[in-house]
This record gives C-alpha cells, structure tokens and sequence, in this order.
C-alpha cells in the first residue's frame, strides 16, 4: 500500500525518528472535503438561482411586461403616437396596466380638443359671414339716410328738426358699421385660434 515516510536520525542519542501516512488515507479524506464543499456550492448556487428568479418576476409583475417593449412602448407615446397598442397582463397595478390607461385618457382629451376646435372653427366662420353682413347691411343704411340728409337739407326749416333727426340716425349706423367691424375682427381671431387648434392635433396620431 503507498506510503509517504520521513526518518530523521538525532546522533546525540543515536535515535532514529521517523513518520509516515498511507495515500490512501490523505485520497479519502480529500475526496470527503471535496464532497462537503460541492455541496455546499450546489446549495448557494440553487440559493442565488431561486433569489435571482423571484427577483426577476417582481420585476417583471411590476412592469407588466419585458423590459424592452415598456421602453419602446414609453417612447412611442412620448412622441405622440396614441395608436400604439398596448397589452397588459392583467395586473392593473403594473407600470404598463397605468400606462394604458394613460394613453386611453390621452386619446379621449385629444378627441375632445379635435370636436372643440372644429366647432369652434364652423362658429367663427358663421360669425364671419353674419357680421360681413350686418356691415353690408349698416353700410347701405347708413347711405340712404345721408341721402335723406342731403334731400332733407333742400326743405323748409319746418323740416331742419327732421334732418337732424336723420343725421343723427346716419351717425348711429356707421358707429354700428364699426361695431360690426369689430365683429369680424373678432371672428377672424377665433378662426385663427381654431387653425392653431387643428395644427397642434394633426401632430397626435390617434
């Protein structure tokens, strides 16, 4: 049986010491040791396996989704993509779950502003045309009463009192004639507003 010896001689008392151990017995117990710390390896690598596993499912239940399609998903909406479809798992506590109900709310505020401004835009319009013809309308009536004013003039004073009163009444209409200016001006500004209104809309893709 193999055998490591050591024989060491002490001459002063002509003694002879020697020691030795078989193979044998160092091969097992190494292979002992071995087997302890491969153990004990298995067990802390199936520990970090098992943490690392549900470390990556909270992960996971709290996003909703990978990693990747969340991202890709945040920025399509960042850019103002609202047709972007989105999956949930289900988990309405998930960061896509509200993210979905994010773009959902998007939508119906960007639907709304859409209604908003095309209303407003038909009103300005109508209120355009109204005034154009309010003004028409002050325009005529303000040279037919000059015309009486100025036909009025040819009569007797008898009928100076009469001519004031038409004069005063041709005053009247072209200050209406401005205030109806004023109108269209109004009209023409809300008509713009409704332009800006569908401009800032067309960038949203519903």
């Amino acid at each position: 049986m193999p055998k490591i010896s050591y024989v060491k001689g002490f001459e002063p008392w002509g003694w002879v010491i020697g020691s030795g151990i078989y193979v044998d017995d160092v091969n097992a117990a190494f292979w002992q040791q071995a087997r302890v710390f491969s153990v004990l390896a298995f067990i802390v690598i199936a520990l970090i396996v098992v943490i690392s596993y549900l470390v990556t499912r909270s992960i996971l239940s709290q996003l909703g989704a990978e990693p990747y399609q969340v991202t890709d998903i945040t920025r399509r909406v960042a850019a103002g993509d609202l047709s972007v479809d989105i999956e949930s798992n289900g988990d309405k506590e998930s960061l896509l779950a509200a993210e979905k109900e994010m773009v959902e709310r998007l939508r119906e505020i960007v639907n709304d502003i859409k209604i908003a401004s095309e209303s407003l835009a038909s009103g300005s319009e109508q209120l355009s045309a109204s005034s154009e013809q309010i003004s028409r309308g002050m325009s005529e009536q303000s040279e037919r009463a000059a015309q009486i004013a100025s036909s009025t003039e040819e009569m007797s004073s008898v009928s100076e009192n009469i001519s004031s009163d038409i004069q005063s009444i041709a005053q009247s209409s072209k200050e209406t004639t401005v205030g109806s200016d004023h109108i269209a001006a109004a009209s023409l500004e809300l008509a713009s507003l409704a332009g800006k209104l569908k401009d800032v809309i067309s960038r949203f893709k519903v």
